[in-house]
């Protein structure tokens, strides 16, 4: 689990995850962090791929589509739940299950 460390006025300072989006997959596919954690999604395949939210609190999200390796989306999430998320191109493989706590 990725979790935000204490700040020494005793605020939670945010840390970021990342997550890899390889050809079909990500990595990890479930995932449980702390609220107010940036999530950096790391192209590392060779094909098309985006990053959409399924399902989960807030607003409908997405990444733009592309292939290009390296960190092509960043999100913090600021709102407690599950976020359930696919890339539209492979939606039957590439699935994440984000709980932020």
């Amino acid at each position: 689990m990725a979790s935000g460390a204490t700040g020494s006025d005793g605020a939670q300072a945010a840390k970021s995850i990342k997550v890899t989006v390889g050809d079909n997959f990500y990595s990890p596919s479930a995932i449980t962090i702390s609220k107010g954690t940036r999530a950096k999604f790391n192209w590392t395949g060779g094909n098309r791929h985006n990053v959409r939210l399924k399902k989960g609190p807030g607003k409908k999200f997405r990444s733009k589509t592309t292939r290009s390796n390296g960190v092509n989306y960043k999100r913090k999430f600021k709102k407690r739940g599950t976020y359930k998320l696919f890339c539209s191109i492979h939606s039957d493989e590439m699935n994440l299950t984000l709980k932020v706590i």
